[in-house]
């Protein structure tokens, strides 16, 4: 994907369903029963991104809820990440079982 914006240390997620990115805090964006929704999660500007997910994580342990982000997601993107290196690596595709 081919783009002028420039930042460092973000990403932008597309995918067929959903997507992301780091446009002014967090935004994930998709289409539920052919409807468009955008919903933003920002962060406080005074907190580092590292704690502020960390803090995120514990309190949906205690309030007893999903997690942004679950475990087997930070793993497919670990997973992605991995395959994006290995690609520029070998200078091939690297395609998922």
């Amino acid at each position: 994907m081919n783009t002028l914006e420039i930042g460092e240390a973000r990403a932008s997620l597309c995918g067929t369903l959903a997507g992301a990115d780091m446009k002014d805090g967090l935004r994930l964006n998709g289409v539920v029963d052919g409807a468009r929704y955008e919903r933003k999660i920002a962060a406080p500007e005074d907190e580092d991104p590292g704690f502020f997910e960390m803090a995120a994580w514990v309190d949906s342990l205690r309030d007893g809820r999903e997690p942004v982000v679950r475990a087997r997601e930070a793993l497919m993107v670990a997973e992605i990440l991995d395959a994006v290196y290995k690609s520029s690596e070998m200078g091939e595709a690297v395609y998922f079982c």
